[in-house]
């Protein structure tokens, strides 16, 4: 009921055909696609897709608005768009690739971040993937909001199929060593225990005395399971308030960055439109790829502080550190006793 009504076919799509996602609550929500890009070393890429965005929002009004939007990315490569609006309007975006390594890219669009929780829909169309492209076209590329470069350098497909395929052929190999050795170990066996038969016949054991008893007294059992419960939940609180610490500063540092881009985007236009020295306007496209990359990397350090936060407030780690602390006390037990 609080979608608006719009026509949401873009003006150049054929097909008629559009992929959106739709929330009435807040959400950090990604659909990857399962048709790949097959990609190679060396060669230059294009992707292109036009994107249409309404009611973004967020019911935490804490949440910076500048954060909320829709999100775009790519599997095995680090850039992506983030925080993007097309304030109800169809917008084209850009891809260009070069990859570093043979793969196959799959397309990530996102509603969302886990930085700042999104509600309302964002609608895409018009997606294409270009082959064509020549290095000259690929160097003229100029990054923008509505434009950026994918590079990565992760291992190629060939190299791990390589890897698997000997992984295969090392158990296959040690599967049929065990066959010829299991038959030689079984006879080995039955010899031993023929042996022990004959050898238990032929001699006469005398009653054996009675072992006196001897009581053991274990400290760590009269140390209360609620002591340890009270230590691992005051760590517990320790690690929470430390990772927390670093989630916002991390964030904190990734917000510098994106509005450093910002606000370099905005003079790379100025000095454009002006002709300014072109010396300059390569040095300040050196460093809004720098922010770029940087904003990116924090983002997925961001990423890996907030799963770590997550985990640290259930009731499965908080058990792990009971059970650590009554190995821990167990051991200094043991080794007190020892040194008596």
């Amino acid at each position: 009921d609080n979608l608006e009504t719009f026509n949401f076919i873009a003006n150049n799509q054929t097909d008629k055909k559009a992929i959106g996602i739709w929330s009435t609550e807040d959400v950090n929500y990604t659909l990857t696609s399962n048709v790949g890009f097959a990609v190679k070393s060396g060669s230059y890429y294009k992707i292109s897709f036009d994107m249409f965005t309404q009611k973004l929002d967020s019911n935490n009004s804490e949440v910076d608005d500048k954060l909320l939007g829709a999100g775009i990315g790519l599997t095995e490569f680090e850039n992506s768009f983030v925080s993007v609006k097309s304030n109800n309007e169809w917008s084209t975006y850009t891809i260009y690739l070069k990859p570093e390594a043979n793969k196959t890219t799959y397309l990530q669009l996102s509603l969302g971040s886990a930085e700042a929780l999104t509600k309302g829909c964002v609608f895409f169309t018009n997606i294409a993937f270009d082959d064509t492209i020549s290095e000259e076209d690929f160097n003229a590329v100029i990054e923008s909001e509505t434009t950026k470069i994918f590079t990565s350098a992760t291992t190629s497909t060939e190299e791990e199929d390589k890897e698997e395929e000997t992984e295969n052929k090392d158990s296959s190999e040690s599967q049929t060593n065990w066959l010829f050795i299991i038959p030689s170990l079984l006879t080995v066996l039955a010899l031993l225990i023929a042996i022990v038969g004959f050898l238990m016949r032929k001699i006469k054991f005398k009653n054996p005395f009675k072992k006196k008893s001897k009581t053991s007294y274990d400290r760590n059992k009269t140390v209360s399971v609620q002591y340890y419960t009270r230590k691992a939940t005051t760590l517990r609180e320790e690690k929470v308030r430390e990772l927390t610490n670093d989630l916002e500063k991390v964030s904190s540092e990734r917000k510098q960055h994106e509005d450093q881009y910002k606000q370099g985007m905005t003079k790379l236009r100025e000095m454009k439109i002006k002709r300014a020295n072109p010396a300059d306007i390569a040095k300040l496209e050196k460093e809004l790829k720098k922010n770029q990359k940087m904003s990116s990397t924090l983002g997925v350090t961001a990423n890996k502080i907030a799963d770590d936060l997550k985990y640290c407030k259930t009731e499965m780690y908080l058990n792990s550190l009971i059970k650590k602390l009554s190995r821990e006390g167990a051991n200094n037990n043991e080794e007190t006793s020892e040194n008596k």
